[in-house]
Protein backbone atom coordinates (compact mmCIF):
# COMPACT_ATOMS: atom_id res chain seq x y z
CA UNK A 1 0.00 0.00 0.00
CA UNK A 2 1.46 3.40 -1.03
CA UNK A 3 1.38 6.49 1.25
CA UNK A 4 2.59 10.00 1.93
CA UNK A 5 2.63 12.33 4.40
CA UNK A 6 1.60 16.21 4.45
CA UNK A 7 3.02 17.68 7.76
CA UNK A 8 1.54 15.48 10.67
CA UNK A 9 -0.99 13.92 9.00
CA UNK A 10 -1.07 10.52 6.21
CA UNK A 11 -2.63 11.68 3.39
CA UNK A 12 -3.53 8.21 1.24
CA UNK A 13 -3.36 8.34 -2.49
CA UNK A 14 -5.98 6.76 -5.43
CA UNK A 15 -3.34 3.23 -5.27
CA UNK A 16 -3.50 3.28 -1.34
CA UNK A 17 -7.79 4.00 -1.37
CA UNK A 18 -7.99 0.74 -4.03
CA UNK A 19 -6.83 -1.16 -1.18
CA UNK A 20 -8.88 -0.31 1.90
CA UNK A 21 -10.79 -3.32 3.38
CA UNK A 22 -13.34 -3.21 5.89
CA UNK A 23 -12.92 -2.55 9.61
CA UNK A 24 -12.01 1.22 8.52
CA UNK A 25 -9.33 2.46 11.34
CA UNK A 26 -8.51 5.86 11.14
CA UNK A 27 -5.85 6.11 13.20
CA UNK A 28 -3.80 7.70 10.44
CA UNK A 29 -1.14 9.28 12.56
CA UNK A 30 -0.09 5.51 14.12
CA UNK A 31 -1.17 3.39 11.03
CA UNK A 32 0.84 3.85 7.70
CA UNK A 33 0.42 -0.03 6.67
CA UNK A 34 -2.93 -0.63 5.62
CA UNK A 35 -6.93 0.37 6.63
CA UNK A 36 -8.10 -3.25 7.76
CA UNK A 37 -7.72 -6.64 8.09
CA UNK A 38 -10.02 -9.51 6.11
CA UNK A 39 -13.41 -8.84 6.90
CA UNK A 40 -15.67 -8.70 10.43
CA UNK A 41 -14.69 -12.21 11.01
CA UNK A 42 -10.86 -12.06 9.59
CA UNK A 43 -9.39 -14.70 7.12
CA UNK A 44 -10.90 -15.05 3.69
CA UNK A 45 -11.44 -12.09 1.23
CA UNK A 46 -12.97 -8.60 2.65
CA UNK A 47 -16.57 -7.53 2.21
CA UNK A 48 -16.37 -4.58 -0.44
CA UNK A 49 -15.44 -1.56 1.77
CA UNK A 50 -14.26 0.49 -1.04
CA UNK A 51 -17.45 1.60 -3.01
CA UNK A 52 -16.13 2.72 -5.95
CA UNK A 53 -13.49 -0.43 -6.78
CA UNK A 54 -16.84 -2.63 -6.47
CA UNK A 55 -20.29 -3.08 -8.16
CA UNK A 56 -21.30 -5.00 -4.75
CA UNK A 57 -23.04 -3.27 -2.06
CA UNK A 58 -20.93 -2.16 0.80
CA UNK A 59 -20.97 -3.97 3.48
CA UNK A 60 -22.60 -3.58 6.78
CA UNK A 61 -19.88 -4.13 8.79
CA UNK A 62 -17.79 -1.42 6.91
CA UNK A 63 -18.86 1.53 8.32
CA UNK A 64 -21.05 4.11 9.54
CA UNK A 65 -24.39 4.58 7.24
CA UNK A 66 -26.32 7.92 6.66
CA UNK A 67 -29.49 8.67 4.52
CA UNK A 68 -31.16 11.89 4.32
CA UNK A 69 -34.55 10.07 3.24
CA UNK A 70 -34.21 6.79 5.51
CA UNK A 71 -32.30 7.74 8.38
CA UNK A 72 -33.09 9.03 12.12
CA UNK A 73 -30.35 10.52 14.28
CA UNK A 74 -30.79 8.49 17.53
CA UNK A 75 -29.11 6.30 19.74
CA UNK A 76 -28.18 2.91 18.03
CA UNK A 77 -28.18 4.20 14.07
CA UNK A 78 -25.86 3.76 11.79
CA UNK A 79 -26.18 0.63 10.38
CA UNK A 80 -27.73 0.17 6.55
CA UNK A 81 -30.98 -1.09 8.14
CA UNK A 82 -31.22 2.36 10.86
CA UNK A 83 -28.63 5.21 8.76
CA UNK A 84 -28.22 8.27 10.86
CA UNK A 85 -30.21 11.35 8.82
CA UNK A 86 -27.93 13.91 8.86
CA UNK A 87 -24.28 13.94 7.79
CA UNK A 88 -23.04 16.07 10.74
CA UNK A 89 -24.66 12.91 13.56
CA UNK A 90 -22.55 10.36 10.83
CA UNK A 91 -19.26 12.21 11.14
CA UNK A 92 -19.71 12.45 15.15
CA UNK A 93 -20.17 9.09 15.58
CA UNK A 94 -17.68 8.18 13.25
CA UNK A 95 -15.08 9.68 14.39
CA UNK A 96 -15.96 7.65 17.48
CA UNK A 97 -15.73 4.87 16.02
CA UNK A 98 -12.96 5.41 13.54
CA UNK A 99 -15.00 4.00 11.01
CA UNK A 100 -15.46 5.68 7.49
CA UNK A 101 -18.93 7.34 6.39
CA UNK A 102 -21.03 5.90 3.84
CA UNK A 103 -23.85 8.13 2.28
CA UNK A 104 -26.63 7.94 0.02
CA UNK A 105 -26.67 9.69 -3.20
CA UNK A 106 -29.34 12.20 -1.64
CA UNK A 107 -29.08 15.39 -0.81
CA UNK A 108 -27.93 16.87 2.73
CA UNK A 109 -29.27 20.07 3.61
CA UNK A 110 -27.02 21.20 6.98
CA UNK A 111 -24.36 23.03 7.98
CA UNK A 112 -21.41 20.21 8.77
CA UNK A 113 -18.22 21.03 10.99
CA UNK A 114 -15.90 17.84 11.09
CA UNK A 115 -13.74 17.92 13.66
CA UNK A 116 -12.49 14.26 13.99
CA UNK A 117 -10.62 11.84 11.50
CA UNK A 118 -12.70 10.41 8.94
CA UNK A 119 -13.76 9.27 5.37
CA UNK A 120 -16.48 10.25 3.47
CA UNK A 121 -17.61 8.09 0.90
CA UNK A 122 -21.01 9.33 -1.40
CA UNK A 123 -22.78 8.03 -4.43
CA UNK A 124 -24.24 5.13 -2.83
CA UNK A 125 -27.63 3.89 -4.17
CA UNK A 126 -29.62 3.26 -1.09
CA UNK A 127 -32.08 1.42 -3.53
CA UNK A 128 -29.77 -0.75 -4.45
CA UNK A 129 -28.29 -2.13 -1.19
CA UNK A 130 -26.33 0.72 -0.57
CA UNK A 131 -23.92 -0.12 -3.89
CA UNK A 132 -21.93 2.63 -5.69
CA UNK A 133 -23.32 4.32 -8.25
CA UNK A 134 -20.61 5.81 -10.45
CA UNK A 135 -23.41 8.34 -12.62
CA UNK A 136 -24.25 10.55 -9.37
CA UNK A 137 -23.15 11.84 -6.88
CA UNK A 138 -24.18 12.82 -2.92
CA UNK A 139 -24.90 16.63 -2.15
CA UNK A 140 -24.55 18.41 0.75
CA UNK A 141 -25.42 22.19 0.74
CA UNK A 142 -27.03 24.61 3.62
CA UNK A 143 -28.96 27.29 3.93
CA UNK A 144 -28.26 31.09 2.76
CA UNK A 145 -25.01 32.48 4.68
CA UNK A 146 -24.26 28.91 6.18
CA UNK A 147 -21.00 27.34 4.90
CA UNK A 148 -22.15 23.96 3.99
CA UNK A 149 -18.64 21.83 4.78
CA UNK A 150 -16.20 23.59 7.70
CA UNK A 151 -13.17 21.11 8.56
CA UNK A 152 -11.39 22.06 11.81
CA UNK A 153 -7.88 21.85 12.72
CA UNK A 154 -8.56 19.01 14.70
CA UNK A 155 -10.15 16.67 12.41
CA UNK A 156 -6.02 16.57 11.06
CA UNK A 157 -7.14 14.73 7.86
CA UNK A 158 -10.52 14.08 6.16
CA UNK A 159 -10.83 12.34 2.95
CA UNK A 160 -13.93 12.79 0.52
CA UNK A 161 -15.18 10.67 -1.94
CA UNK A 162 -17.87 11.66 -4.83
CA UNK A 163 -19.47 14.74 -3.84
CA UNK A 164 -21.24 17.69 -4.42
CA UNK A 165 -20.55 20.63 -2.02
CA UNK A 166 -22.95 23.96 -3.16
CA UNK A 167 -23.31 26.79 -0.73
CA UNK A 168 -26.48 29.32 -1.66
CA UNK A 169 -26.84 31.92 -2.83
CA UNK A 170 -26.30 35.08 0.00
CA UNK A 171 -28.98 36.51 1.08
CA UNK A 172 -27.39 38.93 4.31
CA UNK A 173 -26.07 42.34 2.97
CA UNK A 174 -22.32 42.04 2.32
CA UNK A 175 -22.82 38.11 2.25
CA UNK A 176 -20.28 35.52 1.24
CA UNK A 177 -21.25 31.98 -0.93
CA UNK A 178 -18.57 29.84 0.79
CA UNK A 179 -18.74 26.18 0.10
CA UNK A 180 -16.05 24.48 1.79
CA UNK A 181 -13.52 25.81 4.73
CA UNK A 182 -10.39 23.78 5.55
CA UNK A 183 -8.15 24.92 9.22
CA UNK A 184 -4.85 24.00 9.00
CA UNK A 185 -5.30 20.04 8.47
CA UNK A 186 -5.34 18.22 5.74
CA UNK A 187 -8.28 17.68 2.65
CA UNK A 188 -8.69 15.55 0.19
CA UNK A 189 -11.51 15.16 -2.40
CA UNK A 190 -12.17 12.81 -4.88
CA UNK A 191 -14.71 13.31 -7.20
CA UNK A 192 -16.05 16.03 -5.94
CA UNK A 193 -17.87 19.31 -7.14
CA UNK A 194 -17.67 22.29 -5.04
CA UNK A 195 -19.82 25.03 -6.14
CA UNK A 196 -20.41 28.52 -4.47
CA UNK A 197 -23.41 31.06 -5.63
CA UNK A 198 -23.91 33.97 -5.70
CA UNK A 199 -22.75 36.82 -2.93
CA UNK A 200 -24.62 39.98 -1.87
CA UNK A 201 -24.32 43.61 -2.43
CA UNK A 202 -22.78 45.42 0.25
CA UNK A 203 -24.23 47.76 2.77
CA UNK A 204 -24.09 51.99 1.92
CA UNK A 205 -22.85 53.72 4.34
CA UNK A 206 -24.82 56.87 6.10
CA UNK A 207 -25.07 59.96 6.46
CA UNK A 208 -24.66 60.72 10.55
CA UNK A 209 -27.40 61.71 12.46
CA UNK A 210 -25.73 63.64 15.36
CA UNK A 211 -27.29 66.82 16.10
CA UNK A 212 -25.20 69.97 14.69
CA UNK A 213 -28.43 72.35 13.90
CA UNK A 214 -28.46 72.11 10.39
CA UNK A 215 -32.36 72.59 10.74
CA UNK A 216 -32.60 75.33 13.79
CA UNK A 217 -33.26 78.89 12.90
CA UNK A 218 -30.24 81.16 13.27
CA UNK A 219 -32.81 82.93 16.01
CA UNK A 220 -32.08 80.05 17.99
CA UNK A 221 -31.22 80.98 21.42
CA UNK A 222 -28.16 78.53 21.01
CA UNK A 223 -26.15 79.95 18.08
CA UNK A 224 -28.36 83.80 18.28
CA UNK A 225 -25.46 86.45 19.63
CA UNK A 226 -25.81 87.84 22.63
CA UNK A 227 -28.09 91.60 22.89
CA UNK A 228 -26.04 94.86 23.86
CA UNK A 229 -27.70 96.63 26.81
CA UNK A 230 -29.38 100.77 25.99
CA UNK A 231 -28.13 103.89 27.20
CA UNK A 232 -28.13 104.74 30.09
CA UNK A 233 -28.42 101.64 32.19
CA UNK A 234 -25.46 102.42 33.71
CA UNK A 235 -23.74 105.24 34.98
CA UNK A 236 -20.50 104.27 34.04
CA UNK A 237 -19.95 101.73 31.62
CA UNK A 238 -22.70 98.90 30.07
CA UNK A 239 -20.94 95.98 28.46
CA UNK A 240 -21.83 94.24 25.45
CA UNK A 241 -23.11 91.08 24.36
CA UNK A 242 -21.38 88.12 25.90
CA UNK A 243 -19.63 86.30 23.21
CA UNK A 244 -21.77 83.60 21.85
CA UNK A 245 -20.17 79.65 21.91
CA UNK A 246 -22.48 77.30 19.95
CA UNK A 247 -23.19 74.38 22.50
CA UNK A 248 -23.51 71.60 19.72
CA UNK A 249 -20.46 71.78 18.96
CA UNK A 250 -17.63 72.56 21.43
CA UNK A 251 -14.19 73.05 21.29
CA UNK A 252 -13.63 69.61 20.06
CA UNK A 253 -15.15 70.86 16.54
CA UNK A 254 -13.56 73.94 16.49
CA UNK A 255 -15.79 76.08 19.05
CA UNK A 256 -17.29 78.43 16.64
CA UNK A 257 -17.48 81.51 19.40
CA UNK A 258 -19.36 84.25 18.33
CA UNK A 259 -17.69 87.76 19.51
CA UNK A 260 -18.64 90.01 22.35
CA UNK A 261 -20.43 93.23 21.42
CA UNK A 262 -18.04 96.48 22.55
CA UNK A 263 -18.45 97.87 25.23
CA UNK A 264 -20.65 101.50 26.06
CA UNK A 265 -19.16 104.21 28.18
CA UNK A 266 -19.17 108.12 28.97
CA UNK A 267 -16.29 108.97 27.58
CA UNK A 268 -16.10 107.04 24.12
CA UNK A 269 -17.23 102.94 23.00
CA UNK A 270 -15.36 99.99 22.61
CA UNK A 271 -14.59 97.98 19.62
CA UNK A 272 -16.33 94.34 19.30
CA UNK A 273 -14.37 91.68 19.15
CA UNK A 274 -13.86 88.14 17.13
CA UNK A 275 -12.43 84.99 18.10
CA UNK A 276 -10.02 83.36 17.98
CA UNK A 277 -8.92 87.18 16.80
CA UNK A 278 -5.67 85.34 15.28
CA UNK A 279 -7.78 83.49 12.53
CA UNK A 280 -10.51 85.63 12.40
CA UNK A 281 -11.55 87.47 9.24
CA UNK A 282 -15.03 88.40 10.77
CA UNK A 283 -13.89 91.27 12.70
CA UNK A 284 -15.48 93.49 14.76
CA UNK A 285 -16.56 96.69 14.77
CA UNK A 286 -14.84 99.50 16.02
CA UNK A 287 -16.20 101.80 19.06
CA UNK A 288 -17.35 105.29 19.08
CA UNK A 289 -14.91 108.04 20.01
CA UNK A 290 -14.90 111.77 19.21
CA UNK A 291 -15.41 110.98 15.09
CA UNK A 292 -18.85 112.80 14.24
CA UNK A 293 -18.40 110.93 11.32
CA UNK A 294 -18.92 107.21 13.17
CA UNK A 295 -21.85 104.77 12.07
CA UNK A 296 -22.83 101.51 12.43
CA UNK A 297 -22.44 101.17 8.55
CA UNK A 298 -18.38 100.39 9.47
CA UNK A 299 -18.68 99.94 12.77
CA UNK A 300 -20.65 96.95 12.94
CA UNK A 301 -19.34 93.53 13.02
CA UNK A 302 -18.85 91.70 10.07
CA UNK A 303 -20.31 88.53 9.18
CA UNK A 304 -18.14 84.89 9.70
CA UNK A 305 -17.26 83.06 6.96
CA UNK A 306 -18.63 79.70 6.13
CA UNK A 307 -16.86 76.67 7.37
CA UNK A 308 -14.37 74.77 4.94
CA UNK A 309 -16.00 71.72 3.36
CA UNK A 310 -14.36 68.75 4.49
CA UNK A 311 -12.49 66.00 2.22
CA UNK A 312 -13.72 62.46 1.76
CA UNK A 313 -12.65 59.45 2.52
CA UNK A 314 -11.02 56.82 0.59
CA UNK A 315 -11.99 53.83 -1.49
CA UNK A 316 -11.40 50.68 -0.51
CA UNK A 317 -8.39 49.80 -2.91
CA UNK A 318 -5.51 47.76 -3.60
CA UNK A 319 -3.43 44.66 -2.42
CA UNK A 320 -4.18 45.46 1.18
CA UNK A 321 -7.94 45.76 0.53
CA UNK A 322 -8.40 42.08 -0.19
CA UNK A 323 -10.08 41.03 3.01
CA UNK A 324 -9.30 38.56 5.83
CA UNK A 325 -10.16 35.15 5.92
CA UNK A 326 -10.55 33.09 9.38
CA UNK A 327 -12.64 30.24 10.23
CA UNK A 328 -16.29 32.48 9.47
CA UNK A 329 -15.28 33.23 5.60
CA UNK A 330 -14.09 36.50 4.83
CA UNK A 331 -14.65 40.12 6.12
CA UNK A 332 -13.97 42.06 2.99
CA UNK A 333 -12.55 45.81 3.19
CA UNK A 334 -14.73 48.61 3.94
CA UNK A 335 -14.21 52.05 2.44
CA UNK A 336 -12.84 55.32 4.63
CA UNK A 337 -15.17 57.45 6.55
CA UNK A 338 -15.28 60.87 5.27
CA UNK A 339 -13.71 63.65 7.53
CA UNK A 340 -15.89 66.55 9.69
CA UNK A 341 -15.53 69.74 8.57
CA UNK A 342 -15.02 73.07 9.40
CA UNK A 343 -17.31 75.25 11.96
CA UNK A 344 -18.45 78.20 10.71
CA UNK A 345 -16.96 81.62 11.95
CA UNK A 346 -18.20 83.53 14.60
CA UNK A 347 -19.35 86.43 13.70
CA UNK A 348 -17.80 89.52 14.88
CA UNK A 349 -18.97 91.99 17.66
CA UNK A 350 -20.72 95.56 16.97
CA UNK A 351 -18.90 98.49 18.27
CA UNK A 352 -20.25 100.37 21.43
CA UNK A 353 -21.32 103.80 21.26
CA UNK A 354 -20.01 106.79 23.76
CA UNK A 355 -22.44 108.08 26.23
CA UNK A 356 -23.04 111.53 27.95
CA UNK A 357 -22.63 112.63 31.57
CA UNK A 358 -24.05 109.83 33.71
CA UNK A 359 -25.09 108.29 31.20
CA UNK A 360 -22.95 105.31 30.00
CA UNK A 361 -23.45 104.68 25.70
CA UNK A 362 -25.65 101.93 24.50
CA UNK A 363 -23.10 98.86 24.26
CA UNK A 364 -22.86 96.70 20.75
CA UNK A 365 -24.77 93.48 19.90
CA UNK A 366 -22.57 90.14 20.24
CA UNK A 367 -22.12 88.35 16.87
CA UNK A 368 -23.66 85.11 16.22
CA UNK A 369 -22.29 81.68 16.64
CA UNK A 370 -20.64 80.23 13.71
CA UNK A 371 -22.40 76.59 12.74
CA UNK A 372 -21.02 73.39 13.48
CA UNK A 373 -18.99 71.60 10.81
CA UNK A 374 -21.24 68.48 9.31
CA UNK A 375 -19.95 65.43 10.11
CA UNK A 376 -18.14 62.53 7.40
CA UNK A 377 -20.23 59.44 5.91
CA UNK A 378 -19.16 56.60 6.98
CA UNK A 379 -17.76 54.22 4.15
CA UNK A 380 -19.61 51.68 1.99
CA UNK A 381 -18.98 48.36 2.92
CA UNK A 382 -17.65 45.38 0.67
CA UNK A 383 -19.43 42.90 -1.31
CA UNK A 384 -19.58 39.35 -0.20
CA UNK A 385 -17.48 37.12 -2.05
CA UNK A 386 -18.02 33.87 -4.21
CA UNK A 387 -15.52 31.44 -3.25
CA UNK A 388 -15.38 27.38 -3.99
CA UNK A 389 -12.81 26.43 -1.38
CA UNK A 390 -10.85 28.41 1.94
CA UNK A 391 -7.79 26.99 2.61
CA UNK A 392 -6.08 28.78 5.92
CA UNK A 393 -3.03 26.67 6.57
CA UNK A 394 -4.51 23.85 5.45
CA UNK A 395 -2.91 20.94 2.90
CA UNK A 396 -4.92 20.35 -0.29
CA UNK A 397 -5.17 17.10 -1.99
CA UNK A 398 -7.35 17.12 -5.01
CA UNK A 399 -8.49 15.25 -7.79
CA UNK A 400 -10.87 14.97 -10.61
CA UNK A 401 -12.70 18.08 -8.77
CA UNK A 402 -14.54 20.44 -10.62
CA UNK A 403 -14.97 24.14 -9.15
CA UNK A 404 -17.97 26.70 -10.29
CA UNK A 405 -18.53 30.08 -8.83
CA UNK A 406 -21.23 32.98 -8.50
CA UNK A 407 -20.77 36.47 -8.59
CA UNK A 408 -19.28 38.68 -6.15
CA UNK A 409 -21.63 41.56 -4.90
CA UNK A 410 -21.03 44.88 -5.24
CA UNK A 411 -19.50 46.88 -2.80
CA UNK A 412 -21.76 49.41 -1.07
CA UNK A 413 -21.64 53.20 -1.74
CA UNK A 414 -20.20 56.04 0.65
CA UNK A 415 -22.80 57.51 2.65
CA UNK A 416 -23.02 61.38 1.62
CA UNK A 417 -21.38 63.57 4.52
CA UNK A 418 -23.69 65.90 6.48
CA UNK A 419 -24.85 69.28 6.26
CA UNK A 420 -23.06 71.94 8.32
CA UNK A 421 -25.58 73.60 11.15
CA UNK A 422 -26.79 77.08 10.18
CA UNK A 423 -24.34 80.67 11.76
CA UNK A 424 -26.48 82.40 14.68
CA UNK A 425 -27.94 85.33 13.81
CA UNK A 426 -25.94 88.78 15.37
CA UNK A 427 -27.45 90.22 18.68
CA UNK A 428 -29.75 93.37 19.29
CA UNK A 429 -27.35 95.97 20.04
CA UNK A 430 -28.34 98.56 22.78
CA UNK A 431 -30.90 101.69 22.25
CA UNK A 432 -29.20 105.29 22.17
CA UNK A 433 -30.98 107.74 24.32
CA UNK A 434 -31.78 111.52 24.11
CA UNK A 435 -28.26 112.96 22.73
CA UNK A 436 -26.39 109.52 22.23
CA UNK A 437 -26.50 106.86 19.45
CA UNK A 438 -27.54 103.60 19.27
CA UNK A 439 -25.10 100.42 19.54
CA UNK A 440 -24.02 98.33 16.35
CA UNK A 441 -25.39 95.29 15.52
CA UNK A 442 -22.57 92.52 15.07
CA UNK A 443 -21.84 90.00 12.74
CA UNK A 444 -24.14 86.96 11.61
CA UNK A 445 -22.22 83.56 12.49
CA UNK A 446 -21.09 81.13 9.11
CA UNK A 447 -22.51 78.53 8.38
CA UNK A 448 -20.77 75.07 9.20
CA UNK A 449 -19.12 73.42 6.39
CA UNK A 450 -20.19 70.10 4.42
CA UNK A 451 -18.93 66.67 6.08
CA UNK A 452 -16.83 64.42 3.45
CA UNK A 453 -18.42 61.71 1.69
CA UNK A 454 -17.78 58.02 2.54
CA UNK A 455 -15.30 56.23 0.48
CA UNK A 456 -16.90 53.04 -1.50
CA UNK A 457 -16.52 49.65 -0.54
CA UNK A 458 -14.60 46.55 -2.26
CA UNK A 459 -16.19 45.09 -4.94
CA UNK A 460 -16.65 40.79 -3.84
CA UNK A 461 -14.26 38.47 -5.35
CA UNK A 462 -15.05 35.23 -7.28
CA UNK A 463 -12.01 33.06 -6.11
CA UNK A 464 -12.20 29.45 -6.72
CA UNK A 465 -9.61 28.97 -4.03
CA UNK A 466 -8.85 31.31 -1.51
CA UNK A 467 -5.67 30.59 0.62
CA UNK A 468 -4.03 32.23 3.69
CA UNK A 469 -1.06 30.61 5.96
CA UNK A 470 -0.32 28.16 3.67
CA UNK A 471 1.13 27.20 0.48
CA UNK A 472 -0.45 27.21 -2.78
CA UNK A 473 -2.48 24.21 -3.45
CA UNK A 474 -1.77 21.80 -6.93
CA UNK A 475 -4.41 21.99 -9.02
CA UNK A 476 -4.07 19.94 -11.75
CA UNK A 477 -6.56 17.84 -10.65
CA UNK A 478 -9.16 20.28 -10.64
CA UNK A 479 -11.23 21.66 -13.22
CA UNK A 480 -12.89 25.39 -13.69
CA UNK A 481 -15.88 24.95 -15.25
CA UNK A 482 -17.17 28.56 -14.11
CA UNK A 483 -14.99 31.71 -13.30
CA UNK A 484 -17.60 33.47 -11.90
CA UNK A 485 -17.80 37.65 -12.29
CA UNK A 486 -16.27 40.23 -9.56
CA UNK A 487 -18.80 42.50 -8.01
CA UNK A 488 -18.08 46.01 -8.63
CA UNK A 489 -16.70 48.65 -6.17
CA UNK A 490 -18.98 50.74 -3.97
CA UNK A 491 -19.36 54.33 -5.54
CA UNK A 492 -17.22 57.30 -3.33
CA UNK A 493 -16.50 60.67 -3.55
CA UNK A 494 -14.36 61.64 -6.83
CA UNK A 495 -10.90 59.80 -7.32
CA UNK A 496 -12.58 57.36 -4.15
CA UNK A 497 -14.72 54.16 -5.60
CA UNK A 498 -13.64 50.69 -3.86
CA UNK A 499 -12.32 48.61 -6.62
CA UNK A 500 -13.64 45.80 -8.15
CA UNK A 501 -13.23 42.45 -6.74
CA UNK A 502 -10.93 40.03 -8.06
CA UNK A 503 -12.03 37.28 -10.38
CA UNK A 504 -8.95 34.30 -9.88
CA UNK A 505 -8.82 30.20 -9.67
CA UNK A 506 -6.22 30.75 -7.10
CA UNK A 507 -5.78 33.57 -4.42
CA UNK A 508 -3.48 34.16 -1.93
CA UNK A 509 -4.32 36.34 1.05
CA UNK A 510 -1.95 38.39 3.23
Amino acid sequence: MKTRRAGAALVLTGAAVAQIGCSLILDLKDRTDTWGGGGAGGGGSPPACVPHESNAPVADVCGIFVSSSLGADKAGSGSKAHPFKTLAAATVAAGKAKLPVFACAETFTEPVKIASEVAIFGGLDCTKAWAYDATTKSKLTALSDQIPLTLSQTATSVQIFDFTIQAADAMLDGGSSIAVIAVQMTASCTRCDLISGDAKKGRDGTTPTENVGPTISGNDPLIRGNNGVDACASTTQSLGGDPKDNQLCPAANGGPLGGNGGYGAVPSGGAGSAYPESEQTALGGSGQTFDPSWTCIVAGGANGHKGQNAADGGGAVGMFALGKLDAHGLTGASGMTGFDAKPGQGGGGGGGAKGKAGCAGASGGGGGAGGCGGHGGTGGKAGGASIALVSLGATLVLDAVTIALGTGGAGGGGGDGQFGGLGGYAGTPGLGNSGTLSGCQGGNGGPGGIGGKGGGGRGGHAIGIAVNLGATPDIKGVTFTNPGTPGPGGKGGPMNDGDPGVQANVQLFP
